[in-house]
């Protein structure tokens, strides 16, 4: 490995990991703290499935914006948004407070994952982006499995002591990027064009559909973990310092498995792994609408992250490694427009089907479009 490259992978990695840990613990958090509010199951997913709405609208909004500008800036500035955020919502358990923090935190995630996505993508050449697309994934998620052992922390005091430790390390990750020497794009001009148009053009192209529909399905799947299993633990009047545990335990496949996939999978094609990963989720689904002891249930749900392990590094690097590079900055946004889509269909269906169906019975629908994206990966 070149060894300038290797010194701005370790920069980002570093990045990477307190942002994550910092974002695994407030997501750790976040459902029994909605839950707080709202007092549903029902309402707890629908207004988690807002947020992720107004993403979307966000990502398509921004979608030919945010080429124009340095990603390395706009990273640093949505970290320092999402201190903010946090701090507010450690201070206050008010619903109209956390709805305008939420604005403002869920637009400038949509900024944060955009620009995070150029810069390592500009870090090394297109040869070397599935070792470092999988060295940020496997960071990524060390931060994600220790995040949740923070949280419990939290849940045995208060959860504004999981906000507060969340805003310093999102402070933190923002000076990093500051301080560190990383390579921004070098062209930060865009062609003009309308959002339609680069729509239009994003659809018409066939793999960017299927890279589109994948990213969809995995991100299905991260509500059941990170808002189903809180409420399952809430529901069967199990501990709440139990999420923390549990998500963890979920976490750690997710670790091992992208780690071996970024080492050895370069080679094994990216259809493989998205076969694998969603016939594992499919069959998660099946047997937690099977099995009727919660703790089995939160068990095979811990063991479905290998799955997501087989599919997570895999979906970003078959989405560079189709699009064009005249077309990468235009795409991309949109692209990433599908991490949100993926929760918003999980989320909406929860609010909808919990007023009258239990959590498992959501679980098995989801496992149903697991099933769908198995076989369409065929077509990758």
């Amino acid at each position: 490995m070149h060894p300038t490259f290797h010194r701005r992978a370790q920069r980002l990695g570093w990045v990477r990991l307190v942002f994550s840990l910092g974002m695994g613990l407030v997501s750790s958090i976040m459902t029994v703290y909605i839950k707080s509010m709202v007092h549903t199951d029902a309402a707890t997913s629908l207004v988690a499935g807002l947020m992720n709405v107004i993403a979307v609208l966000a990502s398509f909004a921004l979608a030919t914006y945010l080429g124009k500008h340095k990603s390395k800036w706009l990273m640093s500035a949505s970290l320092f948004t999402f201190a903010t955020a946090y701090i507010l919502f450690g201070w206050f358990s008010v619903l109209w407070i956390f709805a305008i923090g939420t604005v403002f935190y869920v637009v400038w995630d949509v900024i944060r994952k955009h620009s995070f996505g150029e810069l390592v993508r500009h870090q090394g050449t297109k040869k070397q982006l599935f070792g470092l697309e999988g060295l940020m994934y496997t960071v990524s998620n060390i931060g994600w499995l220790l995040g949740p052992l923070l949280a419990i922390f939290a849940f045995r005091t208060t959860l504004s002591n999981g906000f507060f430790i969340a805003a310093g390390l999102m402070s933190l990750a923002a000076i990093m990027v500051l301080w560190s020497k990383l390579k921004d794009a070098t062209d930060v001009t865009t062609k003009k064009e309308t959002l339609l148009t680069s729509i239009k053009l994003f659809a018409q192209h066939p793999k960017m559909r299927l890279a589109y529909l994948i990213n969809i399905g995995l991100c299905m799947w991260w509500p059941v973990m990170f808002v189903f299993i809180p409420l399952l633990i809430i529901k069967n009047g199990l501990p709440t310092a139990l999420i923390g545990t549990v998500l963890f335990a979920t976490m750690v496949p997710v670790v091992v498995i992208e780690a071996l996939v970024s080492r050895y999978g370069k080679n094994m094609g990216e259809r493989f792994f998205f076969k694998l990963g969603f016939g594992i989720l499919a069959a998660s689904a099946i047997a937690v609408f099977i099995v009727d002891n919660p703790h089995w249930v939160l068990s095979i749900l811990a063991a479905s992250g290998v799955g997501v392990g087989f599919i997570e590094p895999t979906q970003e690097v078959y989405f560079f490694k189709k699009v064009k590079p005249k077309d990468e900055k235009r795409f991309f946004s949109l692209f990433l427009s599908s991490g949100d889509i993926g929760p918003i269909i999980t989320k909406f269906l929860g609010a909808a089907l919990l007023i009258f169906l239990p959590i498992k019975a959501v679980i098995l629908v989801i496992g149903v479009f697991m099933a769908g994206l198995f076989f369409l990966s065929n077509k990758t």
